[in-house]
């Protein structure tokens, strides 16, 4: 056992591969859960500065949030919507990059589309006002990043199960993306 002179230990668990393992297994409740705790443990990392950790923490819950409603288990992924939320919305207010603002507002539009709440529009109309902005450089960066492939990957996965098509992740066309989410918009909360 390892720890400080007070007697606590230090776990280290690697709660983003036991989520990776259990998606991989068709698990989608057990990745979910294991997404949130990654996320929560990349949000308590980088000290919920409004910044590319903090990016990557809220992009985990949006892996748990696109698992559990797959999984059908849609009061956990609401819950983890309440949660991230106000992390979000203090990306999109603070961040200093615009780019990450953007996707604050186009990740606070996933969030409810997801849940099937009725502002994603709303929240997709801001980040395309700010994408208009962006430059292409700033496209490119944030278009590498692992936040950037959370979000992909849980919005993909999730417009999947309507048989609706997603723009390709190598596209820095950010706003042919928003206006791909504002389209899905109709047939999922919608159609629901």
């Amino acid at each position: 056992m390892t720890g400080s002179d007070t007697g606590s230990s230090t776990v280290t668990v690697d709660h983003l591969q036991y989520a990776l393992d259990a998606a991989a297994d068709d698990d989608l409740r057990a990745a979910a859960k294991w997404y949130a705790l990654a996320g929560m443990e990349q949000l308590v990392e980088a000290g919920y500065e409004p910044c590319e950790g903090t990016a990557t923490g809220v992009t985990y819950f949006l892996e748990a949030i696109s698992a559990d409603v797959r999984a059908e288990n849609r009061s956990r992924a609401r819950g983890h919507v309440r949660l991230v939320r106000p992390v979000l919305l203090d990306l999109a207010e603070n961040a200093t990059d615009a780019c990450l603002r953007g996707l604050a507002r186009e990740w606070l539009g996933d969030a409810s589309l997801l849940v099937g709440e009725r502002d994603a529009l709303e929240q997709y109309r801001l980040a395309g006002e700010v994408f208009e902005e962006v430059a292409f450089d700033q496209r490119l960066f944030w278009g590498g990043t692992p936040a950037f492939d959370n979000a992909y990957g849980a919005m993909k996965a999730f417009l999947a199960t309507y048989d609706i098509e997603y723009p390709s992740s190598y596209s820095v066309d950010f706003e042919d993306r928003v206006d791909a989410k504002r389209r899905a918009y109709r047939d999922v909360v919608d159609g629901a």
